[in-house]
């Protein structure tokens, strides 16, 4: 028989971490929540910062200390009694708002094994390393597991047999119905900016991962395929793209591939999430390498209104830009491409990523329709990114003078999928598109984002 239930939390990416008010507030409302009975409550703020707190129940404690310095915290809770501890953690992550959680179950004074992962418990002996019920055991009667601060996403952990923490990071991508789970070697930087969260951290397959509000937005080992296909099949259908704007883009990686054109004299990269350029650069050499570029401009900003205020005339405009939620949604519309038309040159055309042809047909469609509203030509690209839901994704082209499936210009590139030679097998033909992707095909495989 177990003696007590304990909860290791460990909060990375926090806010709210100095404020003695807030720490009071939210040990009451978690012992409150818990159901559990406060005996004696005590919080102290350190100097020149820092607060511990803890909260004596008659069940046992639940205490907390943070380093504001690190946006850290640490979170333990244990009880001997039926107090709710699921309850009690959520809490604290909601008072906090933590990027990343790493969470750590235990039961005490058991000779058998209860393992919590994921919300799940699992009683009675399991093996080291041995999987039951989906719960994973560190063979000492532990288990970790780790939820985003959003708790729309996830990644858990486990203790290796050698000592090493083995984490895993699982994306919710709101419209699919897969989740990916991607095993983590290291996590790098976990933050939230104004705007987001914002997660690196490396895999042993991929290489080093971005997610935004859990949401993954790009790998090293793939990037290559969504990149390629939304800035090459623009810029050759240009004779001359001298000028290019990157709508969004902090990430670099469209910056990168627009500069292996030596035709491209300037580049300006409207992004409105200024702390993802600098992580990005941080992390990703390709990033620091494109943002040094003596032609590049970084706009900090709202693109929606920004685009209007350049002081030159691109080319090519390329929207890379996250999913269609939020702030991010009219830049997916019929006014926004109609504000890029008029900044363009005379024969410029725009590029946007419009998302995939399983989980969001709907999407892929608007978004042509609203292109086809400002431009007399359009044409919908794509390719094959593994790590995306649902692999295919579409790139949505609208020009005011060239055919986008027609090279103007056929340079050498540094490329691994793009080809100029093979720059119309970029297109989606008419007959898939009127089988996948017109109003009359099959519905989508899952419900459209609201």
């Amino acid at each position: 028989m177990a003696l007590g239930r304990q909860v290791l939390c460990e909060f990375w990416g926090a806010q709210g971490l100095d404020d003695e008010e807030l720490a009071r507030t939210a040990l009451e409302r978690a012992v409150e929540a818990g159901g559990a009975t406060l005996v004696r409550l005590e919080v102290h703020r350190f100097s020149p910062w820092g607060i511990s707190g803890i909260a004596v129940i008659a069940e046992s404690h639940l205490a907390l200390h943070t380093w504001p310095e690190h946006g850290y915290a640490a979170i333990d809770v244990f009880t001997c009694g039926d107090t709710d501890l699921d309850a009690m953690v959520e809490v604290m992550v909601d008072a906090y708002r933590p990027t990343w959680v790493a969470r750590r179950a235990v039961e005490r004074g058991s000779p058998g094994v209860a393992v919590e992962a994921n919300g799940v418990v699992t009683k009675g002996a399991v093996a080291n390393g041995a999987v039951a019920n989906g719960a994973v055991a560190n063979g000492d009667g532990t288990a970790t597991d780790v939820i985003g601060g959003e708790r729309n996403g996830h990644a858990s952990a486990r203790d290796g047999a050698h000592g090493d923490r083995v984490w895993t990071f699982e994306e919710h991508e709101p419209a699919s119905p897969i989740r990916a789970l991607y095993p983590v070697r290291r996590l790098l930087e976990a933050r939230r900016t104004p705007f987001q969260s914002a997660v690196v951290f490396e895999t042993p397959g991929l290489g080093r991962v971005l997610a935004l509000d859990q949401i993954v937005q790009l790998t090293e080992r793939d990037s290559f395929a969504y990149h390629e296909a939304l800035v090459h099949p623009a810029l050759n259908a240009h004779p001359e793209p001298r000028n290019v704007v990157i709508v969004g883009g902090g990430d670099g990686h469209t910056l990168a591939e627009v500069l292996k054109h030596d035709v491209v004299e300037r580049v300006a990269v409207l992004e409105l999430d200024e702390h993802v350029v600098e992580l990005a650069k941080r992390h990703f050499e390709r990033a620091r390498a494109a943002f040094a570029d003596p032609r590049v401009e970084f706009l900090p900003g709202d693109a929606f209104t920004s685009i209007g205020s350049l002081d030159f005339a691109p080319a090519v405009i390329l929207c890379d830009l996250p999913d269609p939620l939020g702030q991010a949604a009219r830049l997916f519309g019929s006014d926004f491409y109609r504000r890029c038309a008029e900044v363009l040159t005379d024969d410029g055309l725009v590029a946007a990523q419009t998302e995939s042809p399983f989980w969001h047909p709907d999407t892929v469609r608007s978004c042509r329709e609203a292109m086809a509203e400002v431009f007399p030509r359009t044409a919908v690209a794509w390719s094959v990114v593994p790590t995306y839901p649902g692999a295919w994704w579409t790139f949505t082209i609208g020009s005011k003078r060239y055919a986008p499936e027609v090279p103007a210009r056929t340079p050498e590139l540094d490329t691994r999928l793009y080809r100029p030679e093979c720059h119309a097998w970029m297109f989606v033909p008419q007959p898939v598109w009127d089988g996948l992707l017109a109003p009359t095909a099959p519905p989508a495989l899952v419900g459209q984002r609201a």
